[in-house]
């Protein structure tokens, strides 16, 4: 597939920022975000909002959307990344725009929106409700207005940590694996013994992460001749699990 960027524009908000609100404190959650250029380091204690604006950008894929979306489990990630309207691994979080829009017509009439944007100012929960919004805007649906609350930083202040840096690396693997309902029951069952039948059951998520884990220690311990330390992560989206719930328009809180 061949993508060819037709155009690339900055489009500038409507009404400038008023000085009161130019600078916005991060949070405690961003301080733990790792970083991808070394100026951060001393620039990221807050989000600069300089009316930059937000780069749009349009493209043409000579092919048909369907040979993306039946991809699959032979998902190719740099065909994906060709989608993208930066190049994430060169991203400049210092002097780029916090928002890049990106949107990809198709052979067949079809088209792709993706987005790249700096973690100090969404995460992908936050992210995913704005673009459902630009979709049901541009269907002329009747919607909800989103009105996001930008105040992590009161519910977790910043305290100072240094930052980790992000170090890319060629290695880097992208695979799609599909677990139908079948897939999952069959989890669960070997999963749970018989004698545990009442209690309850792992969660799919559960049930996929440990798959994955189990593999990935067999890879590593095979490859090493013994088993090694090994660190699991996995994000989740806390706001309607936090003690009192926090509300979902709150912004970027993982």
């Amino acid at each position: 597939m061949k993508v060819q960027i037709l155009t690339r524009e900055l489009v500038k908000p409507l009404i400038p920022t008023p000085p009161n609100l130019r600078n916005y404190k991060i949070s405690f959650t961003d301080e733990l975000a790792p970083i991808i250029n070394e100026d951060m380091k001393k620039n990221s204690r807050f989000i600069d909002c300089s009316d930059q604006g937000v780069e749009f950008v349009t493209a043409q894929a000579d092919s048909q959307l369907s040979e993306i979306l039946g991809l699959g489990k032979k998902l190719n990630g740099k065909l994906i990344d060709q989608l993208l309207p930066c190049d994430v691994q060169a991203a400049d979080e210092i002097t780029d725009p916090l928002l890049y829009i990106q949107v990809t017509m198709f052979d067949c009439g079809g088209l792709a929106l993706t987005m790249c944007f700096a973690h100090r100012i969404g995460d992908a929960s936050t992210i995913s409700a704005f673009m459902a919004g630009m979709v049901a805007v541009s269907r002329g649906l009747s919607i909800e207005a989103f009105q996001p609350s930008l105040d992590v930083a009161s519910f977790y202040p910043q305290k100072g940590l240094p930052q980790w840096r992000l170090n890319w690396t060629d290695k880097n693997v992208t695979k799609r694996f599909v677990f139908d309902s079948e897939a999952i029951q069959t989890l669960r069952n070997k999963a749970r013994p018989t004698d545990d039948i009442g209690k309850s059951k792992p969660s799919r998520v559960q049930l996929v992460n440990a798959v994955i884990l189990q593999a990935l220690v067999s890879i590593d311990s095979a490859k090493y001749g013994h088993s090694r330390t090994t660190y699991f992560m996995q994000t989740m989206n806390l706001r309607e699990k936090a003690n009192p719930p926090v509300p979902m328009e709150c912004w970027k809180l993982i």
